[in-house]
């Protein structure tokens, strides 16, 4: 039931609406129906904003309206879409060591969970160590009372490939478990195991193999286990989360550059808001750096300017799996952009597919029940919009509202459009490239007319001194 102040808000928004001028469309070019159910009462609904929208619209949207059927103009905002979806957080303590035990090549930790530490099963652990370039098997046994044991995880891998890659594993998921003691034994922890690496080196001449050689690497380090930490996944069942949007980018094009061995990738788009990049690959086992470029206007001209550089890999090795794509940056709303691939001495990355993704954005606006709504948009001069609608639907929405959610018809050309010739010329007056070439046609016509005067002067005097 809508209460008395609630009643109040609508009706002072349904007379804020009826007194709004008769809307503007001729700046417009394009339109779009809204399609909504047939409602028996006033209704907050919201449209999702599309790529149709984001193509033809400016930066910040200030050429979008909301007009009903009677062409009268529909106060809105526009906000982050949002829905309601469990959340998790990580709580993390360190275990007490209880006894370390050597036993022949490996040792084992027996370690404690301490009183104070947060409620909730455990349901991993890190070995946190500062150590690079290792390979290691982990068992995790679980004990109630540090007497009697029984097996958890066998064969956990922990490792770091930082002599070759930016990938390293020192996390062991666990079944949940309540147990106050686990016995972690670490195989080969005292250098026992030999971790062989080898290279291949092919060398080739006119195209033929002419030489192979194939070197090893021995590494033999003891592992130094700095502490044990645990975790708990804690999770919220309903917190209210702003949505992304994914869209998949096609039309990209790739161009090597071997003197800088980087790889451009130039992407464009629909200048949808986009946060990140993320590229899928066909290739395996990588660590690349990568940056993002935008063109930036500067002194009149457009330039390629970084706003988000990160590093991306793939690795899959026995069980373990990691991928890391996406490359993230202030949000922005670009007609294209370029990813530059630093290669260093491999061969380029074989790009399948790149995603970008997004706040997805929706349009809010106050519904009466006998009206039918479109969305007008596309002017390249229209001034913003100023609305008292986010006064009023904050008084009349909690934290737990949720608006009516509408859809968007397919994209019309608005036969009310005009280009309205002043608005042509003051374009004109202000592009300097229209300018400059007036003055050099006004510079060169008036030179033109001083040398045929000049002509006429000279054809005088010379008749005047004939006899």
């Amino acid at each position: 039931m809508v209460t008395a102040k609630r009643a109040l808000l609508i009706l002072a928004s349904l007379l804020v609406a009826s007194r709004a001028a008769v809307a503007e469309l001729s700046p417009l070019r394009y339109w779009k129906a809204i399609d909504r159910a047939s409602p028996t009462a006033d209704e907050i609904v919201a449209f999702r904003i599309d790529t149709d929208i984001y193509a033809q619209t400016r930066d910040c949207l200030p050429d979008l309206r909301v007009i009903d059927d009677a062409d009268v103009e529909t106060p809105y905002q526009v906000e982050p879409a949002s829905e309601y979806q469990p959340e998790t957080t990580r709580l993390t303590f360190a275990l007490d060591l209880v006894t370390l035990t050597v036993d022949g090549g490996s040792i084992e930790l027996h370690v404690r969970r301490p009183e104070n530490s947060p409620k909730g099963a455990i349901d991993g652990v890190t070995l946190v160590t500062q150590q690079k370039n290792f390979e290691r098997l982990v068992d995790v046994d679980e004990s109630v009372d540090g007497e009697q044991w029984a097996l958890l995880v066998r064969g956990a891998l922990i490792f770091d490939y930082a002599q070759f890659m930016d990938v390293s594993n020192r996390e062991i998921k666990l079944p949940s478990t309540n147990a106050q003691h686990l016995k972690i034994t670490i195989h080969d922890a005292i250098g026992e195991k030999e971790l062989v690496f080898k290279e291949l080196r092919r060398t080739f001449r006119e195209g033929a193999e002419i030489e192979r050689a194939e070197k090893k690497t021995v590494v033999r380090d003891p592992i130094r286990i700095d502490k044990i930490q645990a975790w708990h996944d804690e999770t919220k069942p309903k917190v209210r989360q702003a949505l992304d949007q994914t869209y998949t980018l096609t039309g990209f094009t790739t161009t090597q550059i071997p003197d800088k061995k980087q790889t451009v990738v130039t992407i464009p788009t629909e200048r949808q808001p986009l946060t990140s990049l993320a590229i899928e690959s066909s290739s395996r086992n990588y660590s690349r750096r990568v940056s993002v470029e935008a063109p930036t206007a500067h002194h009149g001209s457009s330039r390629w300017q970084a706003v988000g550089e990160a590093r991306i890999s793939s690795f899959d090795f026995r069980d373990y799996h990691h991928a890391q794509d996406t490359i993230r940056f202030g949000q922005r709303r670009a007609e294209s952009y370029h990813l530059v691939i630093d290669n260093q001495d491999n061969p380029p990355l074989a790009i399948t597919k790149i995603r970008g993704e997004g706040p997805a954005l929706q349009v809010v606006f106050l519904a009466q029940p006998e009206r039918r709504y479109r969305v007008y948009y596309g002017s390249d001069d229209a001034e913003p919009a100023r609305y008292e609608t986010a006064t009023v639907l904050a008084a009349l929405r909690d934290e737990n509202f949720h608006p009516v959610d509408v859809h968007l018809g397919p994209q019309q050309d608005n036969t009310a459009y005009i280009v309205e010739m002043n608005r042509l010329a003051g374009h004109l007056l202000d592009n300097w490239w229209f300018l400059g070439s007036v003055i050099v046609v006004m510079v060169a016509a008036l030179g033109w007319s001083l040398l045929r005067a000049g002509r006429k002067v000279g054809n005088l005097t010379d008749d005047s001194q004939s006899p």
